[in-house]
């Protein structure tokens, strides 16, 4: 016979073990179809999906590595290159990095930008509220300000009379 409390235990492994199971796709539930517990399932999930301590290590100076050098590639939108940005501060995040916070993006992200565009650059860091911005507001402006970069080309060639094309 069992006591009120192993009964309650058996109830909730069986619940989690039942969710884990339910995340997984057919491929990666056939892992853990022999588990019994949800904490060995997880255990195990663990070490199959994200590794052990030297594999954590290995892709943690891969990816810092990647921080290290991340530029702005030829032909990328500002949006993309902070997307790109975004996904490395969370892959070094789920590493285990507490330095990847948002003022991390925001200073990675106008280095990036500023061999390409020094002038948006510093006119949104001479802001008097740059420190007080999420690096999405500082990535707004950027697009804001090539929007108004665009919309004043095209006035200047409508009043010469000429109409550019952009290819975009």
């Amino acid at each position: 016979n069992l006591t009120r409390r192993e009964v309650v235990d058996r109830q909730l492994n069986a619940t989690a073990l039942h969710l884990i199971q339910r995340s997984l796709t057919p491929k990666d539930l056939s892992h853990i179809r022999a588990f019994t517990t949800a904490k060995e399932a997880w255990d195990y999930l663990t070490t199959l999906f994200i590794g052990n301590e030297s594999i954590q290590a290995s892709k943690y100076e891969e990816i810092s590595n990647e921080c290290d050098a991340f530029a702005m590639l030829d032909e990328e939108t500002p949006e993309e290159m902070y997307r790109r940005l975004k996904a490395l501060s969370v892959a070094m995040m789920d590493l285990g990095a507490t330095h990847t916070d948002d003022m991390w993006v925001k200073r990675k992200f106008v280095q990036a930008l500023l061999p390409i565009d020094e002038v948006k650059c510093n006119t949104i860091k001479g802001r008097s509220d740059y420190r007080q911005m999420s690096s999405n507001a500082v990535l707004s402006e950027v697009v804001a300000m090539t929007s108004s970069k665009k919309i004043a080309d095209d006035a200047r060639a409508r009043a010469q009379g000429v109409r550019k094309v952009y290819l975009a």
